[in-house]
C-alpha cells in the first residue's frame, strides 16, 4: 500500500483534500490505541448483535478475518491500518500477522533502537502484528478471507513476485483460503492476481477469489477502501478492483466474490 502523498485525514463522510504542508496520512507511532480511535473513526460491527448468524464466515464472523502485513518500512502508517481493520471489524489480534521483515530489519539497525521515536514506532508495530509461524493459517478454509497489506506496484505488493508469495503463504501453513485480497496500491492494474492464483494451484493451495485495487488505494479515515487515481479522483464500480477467480468452487453473496 502507498500513502498518497498530500492527503489529509477527514471527518468521517468528507472527500480527501490535499494539503500544502509535508503532513501525510500517518498516525504517530507514539500514540496509544484510545487516542488512535480518536483518529480514526470506525464504523459499527458488521454483524451487529448477531454474532454469527446465518453466514459464519469472515462476512459476519471476525474470527475469519486475518491481516497479514508484508515489507518493513512505513511502520507508523501500516501500525494505523492494523488498529482500523481490528477495530472495524472486531478481529482477534491472535488474526493479524506480518511476514517477520520488520523485526529482522529492526535487529539489523542501531538507528533504530537508539531512536526513541523509530523504537516506539516499530516495537510497537512488531506488538500488534507479531512475525506469523509456520502454522499459522494451517487452520483456514474457504469461509475465510486474508487480508494482504503492503505498498504495491503493478509488479505486485512490496518485494514480493507472484512466485515468492505463493510459497511464503505456503510457508505458512496456508491450504485452502476463501478471499485473499491485496490491499496495495496499483496490484490489481496488471496481471498480478492471475499470475498468483496460477503460483497457488501450482502449490496445491486452494483459492476462492483474489482481489486487489486498480490504482492508487487510499488509507482514508472514513474509507480505508477508496481507490483513487493520480489526481486524486475516486474511482466507482469495476474499475476499483480487480477481482479473480481462482481453482475453489465458493460463492459470497452480496459481495463482489460470487
Amino acid at each position: 500500500m502507498q500513502v498518497v502523498p498530500n492527503i489529509r485525514r477527514t471527518p468521517e463522510g468528507d472527500s480527501p483534500r490535499s494539503s500544502t504542508s509535508d503532513e501525510t496520512n500517518k498516525v504517530s507511532p507514539t500514540a496509544d490505541d484510545a487516542s488512535l480511535r480518536d483518529i480514526i473513526p470506525t464504523r459499527p460491527a458488521p454483524h451487529g448483535n448477531d454474532r454469527y448468524g446465518a453466514q459464519n464466515d469472515w462476512r459476519r464472523n471476525p474470527d475469519h478475518r486475518h491481516l497479514l502485513r508484508l515489507g518493513a518500512t512505513d511502520s507508523d502508517t501500516f501500525r494505523g491500518i492494523a488498529l482500523r481493520y481490528r477495530d472495524e471489524y472486531q478481529v482477534p489480534a491472535r488474526n493479524i500477522h506480518s511476514d517477520g521483515a520488520q523485526e529482522v530489519d529492526y535487529n539489523k539497525r542501531d538507528d533504530w533502537r537508539t531512536n526513541p521515536v523509530e523504537r516506539a514506532a516499530v516495537e510497537g508495530m512488531m506488538k500488534l502484528m507479531p512475525t506469523a509461524k509456520a502454522d499459522t493459517y494451517a487452520h483456514l478454509t474457504s469461509k475465510d478471507r486474508l487480508d494482504i497489506t503492503a505498498h504495491g506496484s503493478k509488479q505486485g505488493p512490496t518485494s514480493y513476485s507472484a512466485d515468492r508469495l505463493a510459497e511464503k503463504l505456503a510457508a505458512l501453513g496456508l491450504r485452502e483460503i476463501g478471499i485473499i485480497k491485496l490491499q496495495s496500491c496499483h496490484v490489481g492494474a496488471a496481471d498480478y492476481p492471475k499470475k498468483l492464483c496460477g503460483a497457488l494451484t501450482a502449490r496445491g493451495i486452494k483459492v476462492g477469489y483474489i482481489s486487489a485495487p486498480k490504482a492508487y488505494l487510499m488509507g482514508a479515515a472514513s474509507n480505508h477502501r477508496l481507490v483513487v487515481n493520480g489526481a486524486l479522483i475516486p474511482r466507482i464500480g469495476d474499475s476499483r478492483f480487480k477481482v479473480v477467480k481462482g481453482n475453489l468452487n465458493v460463492r459470497f453473496a452480496g459481495t463482489r466474490y460470487t
